[in-house]
C-alpha cells in the first residue's frame, strides 16, 4: 500500500527537477525511485537492500552537489521500458507461453483455445504500445525541449498505458462475458503479482 501510495510521487518530482533545473530534486526522484525498486527486500529487511539504498544516497547527494543528477532523469524511462518488452517479447519467443496467457491461466487454469489465441494476441499488443513508448522516449530525449520530454515520459506514458490497460480489460469482459472474470481490483492485483521488472 505505501509503495502504491508513493509511486505517483516519482513523476511530479520529475517533472518539478525539471521545470525548476534542480539537481536536488532530480537527486531526491532518483532516491525515491531505488526505494520504490526496493521497496520489497526493504519491507523484507534484507541487509544488502538497505546498504544498497543508502549507497544510492549518498552517490546522489555527491552528484547533485555537482549539478550532474538531472541528466540521469533520462535514463528510467528507457530502462524501465525495455525491462518490460524484453518480458512481454521473450515470452512469445517459441516453446514459451505468453505472459499475458500465464496471467490468464492463473485464473482460468488451462485455457480455451480462443481465450489461449486472445491472451497471445493481448501480449502482442502490450509489445507494440511499450516499443512505440520507448521510440517516443528516445527520440524525445534527444530533443532540444526537456519539457516536453518531461510531460510526455511523465505523464503521457502512464496516460498510454492506464489507457490500453482500461480498455483491453473492458473489451475482454465483454468479449469474454461467458467465462468468470476477476473483479478490476483482484485483476490488478494479480497483474502486479506477475508484473515483469526489478523486484
Amino acid at each position: 500500500m505505501i509503495r502504491l501510495l508513493l509511486t505517483p510521487l516519482y513523476p511530479l518530482l520529475v517533472h518539478l527537477a525539471v521545470l525548476g533545473n534542480s539537481a536536488w530534486i532530480a537527486g531526491l526522484a532518483l532516491f525515491l525511485l531505488a526505494a520504490l525498486t526496493l521497496y520489497p527486500a526493504l519491507h523484507a529487511a534484507r541487509r544488502a537492500a538497505w546498504m544498497g539504498l543508502i549507497g544510492m544516497g549518498a552517490v546522489l547527494v555527491a552528484l547533485a552537489q555537482i549539478g550532474t543528477t538531472t541528466w540521469l532523469l533520462y535514463v528510467p524511462p528507457i530502462a524501465f521500458p525495455l525491462v518490460v518488452l524484453g518480458a512481454f517479447a521473450s515470452s512469445l519467443l517459441p516453446g514459451r507461453t505468453a505472459l499475458v496467457s500465464s496471467i490468464a491461466a492463473s485464473v482460468h487454469g488451462p485455457l480455451p483455445e480462443s481465450l489461449a489465441r486472445y491472451t497471445r494476441a493481448v501480449t502482442w499488443l502490450w509489445v507494440i504500445v511499450i516499443s512505440g513508448m520507448l521510440a517516443a522516449n528516445l527520440v524525445l530525449s534527444f530533443g532540444e525541449s526537456r519539457h516536453r520530454w518531461s510531460l510526455f515520459t511523465n505523464g503521457g506514458d502512464y496516460l498510454l498505458l492506464t489507457s490500453v490497460f482500461l480498455l483491453e480489460y473492458a473489451w475482454r469482459r465483454f468479449r469474454f462475458r461467458h467465462l468468470r472474470e476477476p473483479s478490476f481490483a483482484d485483476y490488478l492485483r494479480l497483474v502486479l503479482r506477475h508484473r515483469p521488472g526489478i523486484a
